[in-house]
């Protein structure tokens, strides 16, 4: 795998680097449909933790405690503060 970020080749090992400074990953896609999920999800899930859109469009493809989906929430402030937390407790965050 490898791509362009700001006109600069990445190389997997590079890649891989970046992934290890992150511990979440959007993997949402511009369209909301059923059973469909963003690659994104699959390839970095031992990585890094998806964010998905909506827990129903995902919910039998992934396994429930692999990615965060956004709409488990009230509202978008319980979302973020959940994120803050992960980002600060790696004891939940590991779970």
């Amino acid at each position: 795998f490898s791509g362009e970020c700001y006109g600069k080749r990445i190389d997997e090992e590079k890649l891989q680097v970046m992934i290890k400074s992150h511990r979440f990953i959007i993997a949402m896609e511009n369209s909301g449909c059923l059973e469909y999920v963003s690659e994104k999800a699959f390839r970095y899930k031992s990585l890094i933790v998806p964010i998905v859109l909506s827990r129903r469009l995902v919910g039998n493809i992934l396994p429930s405690d692999a990615f965060i989906a956004i709409d488990d929430f009230a509202n978008i402030t319980q979302f973020q503060d959940h994120i803050k937390m992960l980002e600060r407790n790696d004891f939940e965050y590991k779970k």
